[in-house]
């Protein structure tokens, strides 16, 4: 299982129009813990694990956590700087 810090870096960043705040990038199901309030009912998208489906040929479960968890470092650094 993907084990997330829940530091809401990726739900500051979201590329989906239907899930963000208007005129932001911001998720409108973000909670102000950066907790997601339809966390049991989430968009594919916003689940690593059952997102790894739609990759399984292309990468093993290692690497794709791996992937994400790259992409998380790296919205954290954008966040720090």
């Amino acid at each position: 299982m993907f084990k997330c810090d829940c530091c809401g870096e990726c739900c500051k960043h979201v590329d989906v129009k239907e899930l963000v705040i208007p005129g932001t990038t911001i998720c409108k199901y973000l909670t102000k813990d950066n907790k997601c309030s339809i966390y049991d009912h989430r968009p594919l998208i916003c689940n690593i694990d059952k997102g790894y489906e739609l990759f399984k040929d292309k990468w093993s479960l290692e690497e794709w956590y791996e992937i994400n968890y790259t992409a998380c470092k790296e919205l954290k650094d954008m966040r720090d700087k």
